[in-house]
């Protein structure tokens, strides 16, 4: 009977430990595997959050969701984009899936604001526009980041009429969007 327990016990760690997502409870909600996903990414576990956000969108993909689509895409972007998966080159590298120039936070980036156009989540295309003219800022492409600055100011308009009273965050000492980014980023950059 002690054998029989030992052997379990040492099987169950064995499959937990070989687990990259170990410690994370099992869901089929996309919405709390991007919970679980921003978790890891603060318990500095990447590569269980990249599988997570990954989940999250094959799920939402066969609901159908298209706002689920659209903040995973986004969240996707942030993560090929962050300091926690550019840490991990090493093993992305021995995987052949190391892109050390954001290209695939820009796609992800790309397809999120493409997605919200088409739902008319303008809010959300709006960050997705202003995110994609980082990785161009990243790039020294002033002119494609002034272009998507300047077309994260219209999407963000287009957001105000449809939903006047969203509160979006904006640093106290702004008192607009245009504001944040004409003073915040395009006065810095150059941008006409």
């Amino acid at each position: 009977m002690y054998k029989w327990r030992s052997l379990v016990l040492v099987a169950l760690a064995l499959l937990i430990l070989g687990c990259s997502t170990a410690g994370v409870m099992e869901t089929n909600d996309p919405k709390v595997k991007m919970a679980q996903a921003n978790e890891l990414l603060k318990l500095n576990r990447p590569l269980a959050a990249e599988k997570m956000l990954h989940q999250a969108l094959s799920i939402f993909q066969s609901q159908s969701n298209k706002e689920g689509e659209v903040e995973v895409n986004r969240r996707l972007g942030l993560f090929y984009s962050s300091p926690q998966y550019h840490g991990y080159a090493d093993y992305y590298k021995k995987h052949n899936e190391y892109d050390p120039t954001n290209k695939k936070a820009l796609e992800y980036f790309e397809k999120s604001k493409a997605q919200a156009e088409q739902i008319k989540n303008y809010y959300t295309a709006s960050n997705a526009s202003f995110l994609i003219a980082m990785v161009h800022r990243q790039w020294n492409d002033k002119e494609t980041t002034c272009q998507h600055l300047t077309n994260a100011i219209e999407l963000n308009k287009k957001g105000v009429i449809k939903e006047p009273n969203k509160d979006i965050g904006l640093p106290s000492q702004y008192s607009s969007y245009e504001e944040f980014i004409r003073k915040g980023y395009m006065a810095d950059i150059g941008c006409n």
